[in-house]
């Protein structure tokens, strides 16, 4: 009966820490096998918080450890039944979330001509934390479109944030006023620039070589 109860509530050992679900994250990923240095390395963990999950993932039959001379490589198993029939789909979802949220946002401009859609901040550099809103720059050819826009998107701002969990702070700018603004040094518009995320149309550097 224990192990009965034990299998029903898989979940609670595979995701029930933050430094497991980003080593998982990270051996979803589909590279080689890692040992536990890179994987603390690419899921941003302290050495031992990574040594942790993995021990505790691989107890579970989750993760698979391979010794390879004196060290240790690990893999995801992709034939452990949560894996196969939902943790995968769950990283798949969330991997493709921006594109998503950029197809919803194209159906709300019905047709406007857009330019670029790209996401920045610390969202799109992955340092979410709770309260973090997911900065999202909509470039326009034509800035008079831009408050009409603005309104209209403002007004599908709860839906998007019961659909995808994000507080979306919008940004709606003309080519103009982009290049204008980055050659005054506008620190936002830097900012934006540098961190971009490319989601729909042209990457932002065309965009400012081509602007009037």
């Amino acid at each position: 009966m224990k192990e009965s109860i034990s299998l029903r509530r898989q979940l609670d050992e595979i995701l029930g820490s933050r430094a497991k679900v980003s080593v998982l994250r990270v051996l979803n990923d589909g590279r080689p096998e890692l040992n536990g240095r890179e994987v603390a390395r690419r899921a941003g963990l302290a050495s031992r918080s990574a040594q942790l999950a993995l021990a505790s993932l691989t107890r579970i039959g989750i993760v698979q450890m391979r010794a390879v001379g004196n060290n240790h490589v690990f893999s995801v198993n992709p034939e452990f039944n949560l894996y196969k029939t939902s943790i995968q789909a769950a990283f798949a979802a969330e991997k493709a979330g921006p594109e998503a949220l950029a197809q919803d946002l194209i159906r709300h401009l019905r047709g406007e001509p857009i330019l670029t859609l790209a996401w920045f901040g610390s969202v799109a550099r992955g340092q979410r934390d709770a309260g973090s809103d997911m900065d999202v720059l909509i470039v326009l050819k034509d800035s008079r479109a831009s408050e009409g826009i603005r309104k209209a998107l403002e007004g599908q701002a709860a839906s998007l944030r019961e659909k995808f969990g994000f507080r979306i702070e919008l940004y709606v700018l003309g080519a103009k006023e982009l290049a204008r603004r980055f050659d005054s040094n506008d620190l936002l518009v830097r900012n934006m620039v540098k961190d971009a995320v490319l989601l729909h149309g042209k990457p932002l550097s065309e965009v400012l070589l081509d602007a009037p």
